[in-house]
């Protein structure tokens, strides 16, 4: 039943509530009851049937036409990065096809990984991606978090740092970039804006007059994350952080690579170690620029 027959429906029942009623009895204060009674039934029918919000149609074919460059500004990957990605849901148990059975029809696994990264990489508002893609609020949310977390469960097979046969060919990448021996790594950290509890604001107040968590990774010669490491609020000093990661306790244990051979590099916020060069600080008077 549409919208409109409710209307007519809840009409009628107001009508019949009040046929009984003696008209020729009825005051100027009766009639306004009687007024405000059928109202309250005309608005309570009405309300039964949801709101039908128009969307976009057609939006996954316009995305089969985009040029590599459109695709990559939209989705902030490429064609064949997002290929990858899609081969390890549909190889790696994330789900099955759902099958149709009318209405609206079943995400496909395409769909759900191009509503994530879009949503991932734009920062976007849930309602304008419901609208473009034509699904529901709820659907949206969903096809991200189920992205999310068969990803985030899986991350040890995208993120990895190089084992011990490895060290000499990653050592060599980083040579053969910057002409600097022995780097099996380079370490950094940043912040990513959040918008915290109030009782928790003044801990995630980072030196840059934002709020945000800490995020420290590693990478390697192609730009590949190694290591990653977050949580910590964003006052927390990327040193700090760095001596409470997973990593700092294994290299330190001896547990990655021997510290005669092969090191990390990092900026003048982390502490300088044998298996750690930063830079000279400012204050190493009498060196010059190539010296330092």
């Amino acid at each position: 039943m549409n919208r409109k027959s409710l209307v007519i429906l809840g009409t009628v029942v107001s009508n019949l509530l009040t046929a009984n009623e003696d008209s020729s009895s009825s005051s100027s204060s009766s009639e306004d009851d009687d007024i405000q009674v059928r109202a309250v039934f005309v608005n309570a029918f009405a309300s039964l049937v949801p709101e039908v919000h128009p969307r976009q149609v057609g939006y996954l074919q316009v995305i089969s036409q985009y040029s590599c460059q459109d695709f990559w500004r939209h989705f902030r990957v490429s064609r064949a990065s997002f290929g990858l990605l899609l081969h390890h849901l549909q190889t790696d148990n994330f789900r099955s096809e759902v099958a149709y059975h009318g209405g609206f029809e079943p995400m496909t696994n395409s769909e759900m990984l191009l509503i994530a990264l879009q949503y991932l990489g734009n920062q976007g508002a849930i309602r304008l991606l419901a609208d473009k893609f034509n699904r529901t609020e709820s659907s949206i949310w969903n096809a991200v978090d189920l992205i999310c977390k068969f990803f985030y469960q899986k991350q040890s097979k995208f993120i990895k740092f190089p084992a011990r046969n490895e060290m000499r060919k990653t050592a060599a990448q980083f040579y053969e970039k910057a002409n600097f021996p022995g780097v099996v790594g380079a370490v950094d950290g940043c912040h990513i804006e959040i918008h915290p509890t109030t009782e928790n604001e003044l801990a995630y107040r980072n030196h840059k007059k934002f709020h945000s968590f800490n995020l420290m990774a590693v990478v390697l010669p192609d730009r590949t994350f190694s290591y990653i490491f977050t949580g910590f609020p964003g006052s927390s000093h990327d040193s700090y952080v760095f001596r409470r990661s997973s990593l700092y306790q294994q290299i330190e244990n001896q547990q990655r690579f021997n510290y005669d051979r092969y090191h990390l590099i990092g900026d003048s916020a982390f502490p300088l170690k044998a298996w750690l060069l930063v830079p000279y600080k400012k204050t190493a008077a009498g060196l010059t620029r190539s010296q330092k």
